[in-house]
């Protein structure tokens, strides 16, 4: 039987490190207040990231980052 992700927690490892436990199936990371995870970091547009999860998933998805994004060391748009 497979298994649906109900929540997830994200860390960030930049300082200062913080850490938040998903509320909904959709999470937004990025240096602007309003983003469910905020990194105060020059590198991290205003709205950097989505982690979205449904039927399918787990998905993070670029939100047209000037810098990108990376998994594991590889650029991507959607993984």
């Amino acid at each position: 039987m497979l298994r649906m992700v109900e929540r997830f927690r994200l860390l960030a490892t930049v300082l200062p490190r913080t850490k938040i436990e998903s509320l909904a199936d959709r999470c937004s990371i990025g240096s602007h207040p309003s983003n469910d995870l905020v990194l105060e970091e020059p590198t991290v547009s205003r709205f950097h990231y989505e982690v979205r999860v449904d039927a399918d998933g787990a998905k993070v998805v670029d939100l047209g980052s000037r810098n990108g994004t990376t998994l594991d060391g590889v650029r991507v748009l959607g993984a």
